[in-house]
């Protein structure tokens, strides 16, 4: 019941992408009477990728707020119970879909990411120079919107950008913008996110694996928050990158044996034909789970760094 793999590119948040995965393979177990192709949800029960970065790129305790690049991010088992206690109200992909933003500023290599850093600068502009406490005294800027549209079709309209522009900082503008004209659609509840280590707790590589095994043989596709892809010379990580495990098998070549994880990643089709079709080392998955330091100087596995819908 998983949904089709889809690419981030160079634009999208790879957690909000792990996030679309989990979600749409509980609507599409839960409603799959109504969803006979997982891979291809009717559009009405299909949840935007783009939409869910409302929740991701929130800035921790300070609601209604979208941080394109962030420093500190609330933990993904805490977004999950959030989205969860709020009714699973969801964001489709019909209103926000991110396939416009891929095809605006991925599919036009680099001069596609000068395009996209050239719309958040006018972004910037436009709240920097438009900005009114009083909605009643921001004009109707039809041209500014127009161009708005012309970079990439989200359905920008006059009287979002006029809500937007009474907002007292960049990153409530933002999220006013980018999300407050969709439905929030309810979707299927009754979960809250099991997450592994606990605070605190001082684990090894081989126990997020046996964690991950557990939820796999509860049927439940597992996160895995932040796999180190660029590390410094310490255990520092310059890079971390989410995603998916939802398969498990152990495979043997002559007197060697492993143990192998199926990957469902947001990197696309393409990565995913490259790679065994996701099929990967279990263990090293798990030996590059993201190490975080402690207050003692030492490292240790980050908590809530596996994560599943319960």
């Amino acid at each position: 019941n998983m949904p089709a793999y889809k690419t981030q590119s160079e634009l999208g948040e790879c957690r909000a992408f792990s996030l679309a995965a989990i979600l749409q393979q509980y609507v599409n177990t839960k409603w799959k009477s109504d969803i006979p192709d997982p891979k291809n949800p009717p559009s009405d029960m299909a949840i935007s990728h783009f939409g869910l970065m409302a929740y991701t790129n929130q800035i921790p305790n300070q609601a209604n707020t979208f941080q394109p690049n962030q420093d500190v991010a609330k933990g993904m088992h805490e977004i999950i119970n959030e989205i969860s206690n709020s009714g699973n109200r969801l964001i489709l992909e019909g209103c926000k879909p991110f396939d416009n933003l891929y095809k605006e500023f991925s599919l036009k290599g680099n001069k596609g990411l000068e395009v996209r850093d050239e719309f958040l600068n006018y972004l910037k502009g436009i709240f920097k120079e438009l900005k009114n406490t009083n909605e009643l005294n921001i004009k109707d800027y039809s041209q500014e919107v127009n161009r708005l549209n012309n970079y990439v079709n989200l359905n920008f309209n006059r009287d979002t950008l006029k809500k937007a522009l009474t907002k007292n900082n960049f990153d409530q503008f933002l999220y006013t913008l980018f999300f407050s004209d969709c439905k929030m659609e309810d979707f299927p509840t009754g979960f809250s996110a099991a997450a592994f280590p606990l605070d605190s707790m001082n684990v090894k590589y081989v126990d997020i694996k046996k964690q991950v095994l557990k939820g796999l043989k509860a049927e439940k596709p597992v996160i895995l928050t932040a796999i180190c892809i660029s590390q410094d010379k310490s255990y520092d990580c310059s890079l971390t990158h989410s995603l998916v495990i939802t398969g498990f098998k152990s495979v043997e070549k002559g007197s060697i044996k492993k143990d192998i994880f199926k990957v469902h990643n947001s990197w696309g089709v393409e990565w995913q034909k490259m790679n065994n079709d996701g099929w990967i080392d279990a263990d090293i998955i798990c030996q590059n789970t993201t190490q975080v330091k402690s207050k003692n100087g030492t490292y240790r596995f980050d908590s809530g760094c596996v994560v599943w819908l319960d």
